[in-house]
């Protein structure tokens, strides 16, 4: 307590002075100083003098102050109350406190601090077992932002995060999904458009032969075994289909010591949709890929079938010489996914494709004589992927990707670059349009062939959307894009001419391509699976390489 500075006014607490002249005044009490805290007895208020007096209705209790934090100005904060020039208010509890659970009105209020404390303040999570315990175990992992969630790793299995139904997880989200990647699915294959796992109840080996150390069979129905495999993939194909088209049907291709190459093949349509996978076996730390090699087209996919090829390579034949030597035709109502593989050195497009569902994970079409992907209809996603160097044929059309009517693109952190469609045509190098398509780029980088004297991307009366992206040639610079010469884009990158690859080969090319932006959804590895360390929101590298020194 102290004296005011006169003491002239009786029956105050300046009649209580220290001087000890009377009794001291009781803190808390009618006329007497408040606390320290700006509190005073029940039915009592603290006023701008500091004294505390009757309240405006004394049946109101006096509020409940924390003590343990006040603040200089005559201005009090604490964890739940304030004090500002003698008036007291109080914050209302964020949340009540009941078994230790994840708290509703917490988790409406900050996803990031789902738990009520005693105190009445919500907070982040502070271990694995608090999680576990809060959720009943059904989001048991601690996030570093607060959260509880089910998930934190992508290798959910090895890690104990996930159900093997269930054995994505989205990083996103850290919520457990079905399965996105083979990987997730130990010896069998992703059924991805289904977000499901192959069974593997149906299983079909193929090795290139026979050897004199490694025996296979073209008598079908009788091979298909490790130790008895077929000799190629048709005989392998009309193992899967001879009692009637049915799904699920996973093909291995085993190494071998035979020098020839597996052969074209065909996977004829049926009466309801079905998918097949086609995957590679590894033999050797370099033998990363199964290479089809013939004129083509290599692989020819038909109506109502989805054909997934996992690490496969689809080559042509040196002497190959004619428009219909394709790597892959995609019949009306097909669909193909390029899982870690490629198309190269084709005659015709890489993919010729009417109609049919196209989808490109780190994978590359390239050294193409026409176009990587000739398109009617249909759609194209393309992710962590490559259309590069692939040229023209005179009459017949080249460049990346070719767009018919009604087809529609969605590619993303990609990389499209030094192809070239026919000399002094005006058509596109990168894009060529012949109707009106839905095209849209973000987070790619594509780059035109110099001396062609045509446009990079020609799709007039087209829905085009091109964002956060390196870009040449007529695209508006205000839709987050670094716009450079096609000769300093491609100065910049190194290409590797076994994959098609372009990689962005040191840190002083790397700050071209600083140019995406992270969004929901977007992978978080690159074509290499190394880690995308950008966090949603921040600027990224652009295309499908992500530097790393």
């Amino acid at each position: 307590m102290t004296s005011t500075e006169d003491g002239s006014e009786s029956g105050s607490a300046s009649e209580s002075s220290s001087s000890g002249d009377s009794m001291p005044c009781p803190v808390g009490e009618l006329g007497c100083a408040c606390t320290e805290g700006g509190g005073c007895d029940p039915g009592l208020t603290c006023n701008d003098a500091l004294l505390c007096e009757s309240a405006p209705d004394s049946s109101e209790a006096t509020s409940l102050i924390d003590t343990t934090d006040t603040s200089s100005g005559g201005e009090t904060s604490t964890g739940d109350s304030s004090s500002s020039g003698g008036e007291t208010t109080v914050s209302p509890a964020e949340c009540t406190k009941v078994d230790g659970k994840v708290n509703q009105d917490c988790l409406a209020l900050d996803p990031q601090r789902p738990f009520c404390g005693d105190d009445g303040v919500c907070a982040g999570c502070v271990d694995d077992m608090q999680c576990a315990d809060g959720t009943d175990d059904l989001s048991p992992i601690c996030l570093d932002s607060g959260a509880c969630g089910e998930c934190d790793v992508a290798d959910t299995l090895n890690n104990g995060q996930c159900s093997a139904k269930q054995p994505h997880c989205d990083l996103d989200k850290f919520e457990c999904e079905g399965c996105l990647e083979h990987s997730e699915c130990p010896g069998t294959a992703c059924d991805v458009a289904a977000r499901t796992c192959f069974t593997g109840d149906r299983i079909l080996y193929v090795r290139r032969g026979p050897t004199m150390n490694f025996p296979c069979t073209y008598d079908v129905p009788t091979g298909g075994s490790q130790d008895m495999p077929y000799c190629d993939m048709q005989p392998a194909i009309d193992h899967a289909q001879y009692n009637g088209t049915t799904s699920g049907w996973i093909f291995i291709m085993m190494a071998s010591d035979s020098e020839e190459e597996h052969n074209e093949f065909v996977i004829p349509g049926g009466d309801t949709p079905f998918s097949y996978a086609i995957k590679h076996e590894p033999g050797t730390v370099l033998d990363r890929h199964t290479r089809f090699l013939d004129y083509g087209p290599v692989i020819t996919v038909s109506d109502k079938v989805t054909l997934y090829l996992i690490d496969m390579g689809v080559d042509h034949r040196m002497d190959s010489f004619a428009d219909s030597h394709r790597g892959i035709d995609c019949l009306s109502g097909g669909s193909i996914w390029l899982d870690d593989s490629r198309i190269l050195r084709s005659v015709g497009p890489g993919i010729k494709a009417e109609n049919c569902e196209i989808h490109m994970r780190r994978s590359s079409i390239a050294f193409g004589r026409t176009e990587g992907i000739d398109m009617t209809g249909g759609s194209l996603h393309m992710v962590n992927s490559f259309i590069d160097e692939n040229g023209s044929k005179d009459g017949y059309g080249g460049g990346a990707i070719k767009m018919g009517p009604g087809s529609v693109a969605d590619i993303v952190y990609s990389t499209i670059v030094n192809n070239a469609n026919e000399k002094l045509t005006g058509r596109g190098d990168t894009v060529d349009c012949t109707g009106a398509v839905t095209l849209k780029i973000r987070n790619s980088v594509f780059a035109r062939r110099p001396g062609t004297a045509n446009p990079s991307i020609v799709c007039e009366g087209s829905e085009v959307t091109i964002t956060n992206s390196v870009v040449d040639g007529e695209v508006e610079v205000d839709q987050g894009n670094n716009k450079l010469a096609a000769e300093d884009i491609l100065d910049a990158l190194l290409p590797d001419t076994l994959t098609g690859a372009y990689r962005i080969p040191d840190l002083d090319a790397a700050m071209n391509f600083v140019q995406a932006v992270r969004q929901a959804g977007d992978p978080h590895d690159d074509y290499e699976y190394q880690i995308r360390e950008a966090l949603m929101n921040d600027m990224d590298y652009a295309g499908a390489d992500y530097y790393q020194p």
